[in-house]
Order: C-alpha cells, then structure tokens, then sequence
C-alpha cells in the first residue's frame, strides 16, 4: 500500500490502526489517575453537593410555605409534593454519581455504556419537558436552555476523553468498555 512517498505494508497499517490490547505505553495509566481520576473522584463530591442542596431546597419550600400559611394561602400541598419530587429527583442523581464513579474505579468494562443511557435519558426527559411546558403556552427560561446546551456539551467532550484516551484505554485494559459504548459503535467502529 502506497501512502504518500512511504510504502507500507497492509498489515503493518492494519495493526496500527487498531489498538493493540496488550500494549501499554505508559504502566502508571494502569492506575486511577488525571482526568479520569477527576472524573472518578468528582462524581463523589458532586454527589455530595447534589445532597447538600436538596437538603437546602427543602427547607426553603418549608420556611416558604410557612410564611404563605401565615397569610392564610395554604401552599403545604403543593410544597411537600415539590419537596417529594426534590427528594426523588437528588436521590436518583446522587445514586448515578456513586454507581458510575464505582464502576470507574472498579474497571467495570460498563461505565460508558452506564453513562450514555443516563446522559441521554435525562436530556431526553428535559426536552420533553420544555416542550410540554411550551405546549401548555408557558415561557422556556433561557438558563434551562443554556443548561441543557452545556450538558450535551460536556457529554461530548467526556465521551471524547473516553474514547480516545490512551489513560482510559490502559486503565480498563481492553476494548472492552468501547465495545459496549453505543455512540463509539455507532460513529467511531464503522471509520476503522
């Protein structure tokens, strides 16, 4: 195979092009370490931040719905149903944060996939959301859109990071975690 002025052989072009599992460039990418490290170890703080906002949240809509009691609006209700929903929604979130960060520093060969289905469901859950809520005539506020636009964001730029980093690849020590990725099979196994 000619490529540029350099001629190379077809499986010399082969091998490089796919990772090869037993190489390791690096012994220290074998432990937890830099980005993945952060991400590992900040999905635990994340999750405790997470609580400690509820928490707070909470006890806004009581101190509220007290203070609207007092002017003879009965808002209890509708707070504790907020306040039911606050709970569920930080519980889920912060249960995501403790497994995915688990899965990270056990090398589950699943975390990516993990990740994806989270990511996607909660985007897709919010989209529906909006439009629902611009179906009832209702304003979408601008910083939920910006929200938004920042998670997928930084969903794109994390799946980067784990598909194409040689620290991801020698800590989980195979293909394995790729394989199980939907977007690398749907955008990244079909150019190889």
């Amino acid at each position: 195979m000619k490529c540029g002025f350099k001629v190379v052989k077809k499986e010399q072009v082969e091998r490089e092009s796919t990772r090869d599992t037993n190489a390791v460039t690096n012994p220290d990418y074998k432990k937890l370490g830099g980005w993945l490290a952060f991400c590992a170890y900040g999905l635990l703080v994340a999750g405790v931040l997470i609580g400690i906002g509820a928490v707070s949240e909470i006890f806004m809509y009581m101190k509220l719905a007290k203070e609207y009691s007092q002017y003879g609006i009965p808002l209890g209700d509708t707070f504790q149903l907020i306040s039911m929903l606050t709970i569920v929604f930080c519980g889920v979130l912060i249960v995501y944060c403790f497994i995915l960060s688990q899965m990270i520093r056990r090398r589950n060969c699943r975390f990516l996939h993990f990740y994806e289905m989270v990511m996607m469901i909660g985007c897709g859950i919010v989209i529906a959301l909006m439009i629902y809520q611009k179906m009832k005539g209702a304003e979408i506020e601008p910083k939920d859109v910006r929200s938004l636009i920042s998670a997928i964001i930084m969903f794109v730029i994390w799946m980067t990071y784990f598909i194409k980093s040689e620290r991801v690849h020698t800590y989980f020590e195979s293909n394995e975690y790729l394989e199980k990725s939907i977007i690398y099979r749907c955008f990244y196994k079909n150019k190889r």
